[in-house]
């Protein structure tokens, strides 16, 4: 299934011409959810952010052990969404389709 209104580079050979498709733009994912038109599916849809612990998750964990809060403290940045990085998926077929790393 190709996607209309694409940019197409016809790719010269001794068969038939192959129509690969080329994108235009690179789409900058972030916290919330992006309007997508999914490479994998075909579908625009809008995005499904789930939030997963990354490495600023981890350093921030780390330096509130450095810190001194020793007991259970150090555990906060888990349970909040602040600092974690964010991978996009497609509601339709569930692919991811991008991610979005804080750090």
């Amino acid at each position: 299934m190709v996607p209309s209104g694409s940019v197409y580079y016809t790719q010269p050979t001794d068969g038939p011409a192959l129509r690969v498709p080329v994108h235009g733009c690179l789409q900058i994912y972030g916290t919330h959810p992006a309007l997508i038109q999914c490479q994998y599916c075909g579908q625009t849809v809008y995005t499904f952010p789930e939030p997963r612990a990354g490495a600023l998750t981890i350093l921030l964990s780390l330096l509130l052990v450095i810190w001194g809060c020793f007991l259970c403290c150090w555990i906060i940045p888990f349970w909040t969404n602040f600092g974690k990085d964010v991978e996009h998926r497609c509601p339709s077929c569930g692919y991811i389709v991008g991610v979005y790393k804080p750090l």
